[in-house]
């Protein structure tokens, strides 16, 4: 049976199952109940301020995870449709929900890895790595020489400082050996387009080299 196959399956099942989910009469799926408490008590060691429910159904999770920690922020992504009608019907304020699955996921890392460490560089990368079959990643990244000598001024009066920062693509890959570059931009490209003088200066290399870079990469063994 091929992927998309197994994919209209799963669709027809769970489009059945969809009413009664959370029902007293849920059949087999009365088992998932019993998970709860469990993924309750692990995202207790994890602080977090967004979270993403792949494969939500009827966001019975994100319904208790929403009561417990009302200041977050909670996506869930489901292949039945039939899932994310009953999941929407609950109207939770800091949920979104959308119908997808996590074949072929894009993740958008921006403004973030500077803040970090090369610990949780490999962390982050290793869950993305793990919870995903298919992805690619872009991620913003800083070059050391930024973290070591300049000075953001829209973050002079927070406690937030420059901590990390790599050269360029190859180094990042190094760090993260489950991926492989596939491209990598200088944003000097994009500020041409909005201040003319980087069209100058842009030119020179030295400006390219220290300028904030989009890293895209891809799992590996993807294909």
């Amino acid at each position: 049976m091929k992927n998309e196959e197994y994919k209209k399956l799963s669709i027809s099942e769970f489009t059945k199952a969809a009413g009664r989910y959370e029902s007293n009469h849920a059949g087999i799926y009365e088992m998932c109940k019993k998970d709860y408490p469990d993924i309750l008590a692990e995202l207790e060691k994890e602080p977090f301020k967004n979270l993403l429910d792949a494969g939500c159904g009827p966001a019975p999770m994100i319904s208790l995870l929403s009561e417990k920690y009302p200041d977050r922020h909670y996506t869930g992504l489901d292949l039945t449709p039939a899932m994310i009608e009953q999941a929407k019907k609950k109207d939770i304020p800091n949920a979104t929900f959308v119908v997808g699955d996590c074949e072929n996921v894009l993740v958008i890392i921006e403004g973030l890895t500077m803040y970090l460490c090369e610990k949780d560089i490999r962390k982050m990368f290793f869950i993305i790595e793990k919870s995903f079959q298919e992805v690619t990643v872009m991620v913003e990244t800083m070059s050391p020489f930024v973290v070591n000598h300049v000075k953001e001024k829209s973050i002079e009066g927070s406690n937030a400082k420059f901590t990390w920062g790599v050269k360029n693509g190859t180094e990042l890959q190094r760090i993260v050996p489950g991926f492989s570059v596939q491209q990598e931009v200088s944003l000097v490209e994009g500020m041409k387009k909005l201040m003319p003088i980087y069209r100058v200066i842009g030119k020179i290399q030295i400006v390219r080299n220290i300028s904030n870079k989009i890293i895209v990469l891809e799992k590996r063994g993807r294909y």
